[in-house]
């Protein structure tokens, strides 16, 4: 299951069969809804696949965590499923990928204060806006889930109002509203420019990390994201 089509992209290399994709744009309520699609479609497991933000320091942007658990803002906590953690954390091992544990929240947590609010109060070090919703599916119908992740904005960065301005709701960008946002705030271009720089190194090792995961698509156990 991924939430932008941006992040679905870095899978385009890999692709087979064996790997069914879900785009559904941010939010856990998007992202519920496109897993159970997935279950529909007859999925035997659950992959949460895209960026997140830190919530600790020295989380870089374009650093790998391999979740091995995931917590939504009710405070219900999902284990990833320790065979797919294992056999993740060995094929991403060059990429210096880190276990984490990650919290799902239904909105950006857009401040370096409320990053840190959000760490202390949920014991986490990165935030998503789907993981956990992907995972309450997945362990509704019996399945494995894992979430693996890539940080875009680390805990000491403000995330400009623009880049939310221009995001709609399947994860796009609309090109007119962040420039009419840029507009209004045009001292946000900096941050602005500098997010995007993150992003990228957020969506390469996303890429990367798809290449050395490629041949466990066809494990014994079909997968979907």
């Amino acid at each position: 299951m991924i939430a932008l089509p941006a992040e679905a992209r870095t899978l385009d290399a890999v692709l087979t069969p064996a790997l069914d994709i879900a785009v559904t744009g941010p939010g856990p309520q998007r992202a519920a809804a496109g897993a159970r699609l997935l279950v529909e479609r007859g999925a035997r497991g659950l992959l949460s696949w895209g960026t997140s933000g830190a919530l600790v320091v020295g989380l870089r942007p374009g650093q790998l965590l391999v979740a091995d658990s995931v917590r939504d803002q009710q405070g219900n906590i999902f284990p990833c499923e320790r065979g797919w953690l294992t056999l993740a954390g060995q094929a991403l091992a060059a990429l210096d990928a880190r276990p984490a544990r990650c919290v799902t929240t239904d909105r950006p947590v857009t401040t370096r204060g409320a990053k840190q609010r959000l760490a202390t109060d949920s014991g986490c070090s990165a935030v998503d806006m789907e993981a956990a919703a992907v995972a309450a599916v997945a362990a509704l119908g019996g399945l494995p889930f894992l979430a693996i992740r890539s940080i875009v904005d680390p805990v000491a960065s403000d995330l400009p109002r623009s880049v939310l301005a221009g995001l709609n709701a399947s994860g796009g960008t609309n090109v007119l509203a962040l420039l009419g946002s840029l507009l209004r705030r045009p001292w946000e271009l900096a941050a602005l420019i500098r997010l995007a720089l993150h992003f990228g190194r957020a969506l390469r090792a996303l890429r990367h990390a798809a290449t050395l995961l490629s041949p466990l698509w066809m494990s014994p156990v079909d997968q979907a994201a």
